[in-house]
């Protein structure tokens, strides 16, 4: 579904097959494997994909301190099929490298939404609207609560469109 179009504000497509809600996940690199492993599946991105979210996630850490804590893992365009995002929330908050950090300072994140973008021009955008959506301290909260991925799907579609 997409969000509503706004002058300035990117529309997001919640890609509804790279949705899990209460991932148990032992480390960011689980998260990130499982959140690509969906996105690959559903023919969203190549085969390249997981590896370079990760190479990127190690280079450039995407952890936010917001009003719950999360992360926003990406890359390249060149490994993207289909625009849209990926989310899950987590069972138990797992340790992300800090955004603007070279990843030493950690993060405890509850949410993370990954961006699967095939247009460079909108990730700025799409990054700036999605840490505007974090900073609501009430905005993100009922993500969290989504008892399974088609609740959790509903709930994001709702929190990107706000």
């Amino acid at each position: 579904m997409l969000a509503e179009s706004l002058p300035g504000r990117p529309e997001f497509t919640v890609l509804a097959d790279a949705v899990i809600a209460r991932l148990d996940a032992e480390d960011d690199q689980s998260v990130l494997a499982a959140l690509a492993e969906r996105l690959t599946a559903a023919g969203h991105v190549t085969e390249t994909f997981a590896a370079a979210v990760r190479d990127r996630e190690r280079q450039y850490p995407t952890g936010l301190p917001t009003s719950v804590p999360c992360a926003i893992p990406h890359t390249d365009l060149r490994h993207v099929r289909r625009s849209g995002v990926a989310v899950a929330t987590l069972a138990r908050a797992v340790s992300f490298g800090m955004m603007g950090t070279s990843g030493e300072e950690r993060l405890d994140v509850e949410l993370v939404i990954m961006l699967v973008l095939g247009d460079g021009h909108t990730q700025v955008g799409a990054l700036q609207h999605l840490v505007a959506r974090l900073h609501d301290p009430d905005a993100a909260r009922p993500l969290l609560g989504a008892p399974d991925d088609g609740g959790l799907r509903i709930a994001a579609e709702a929190w990107l469109a706000g």
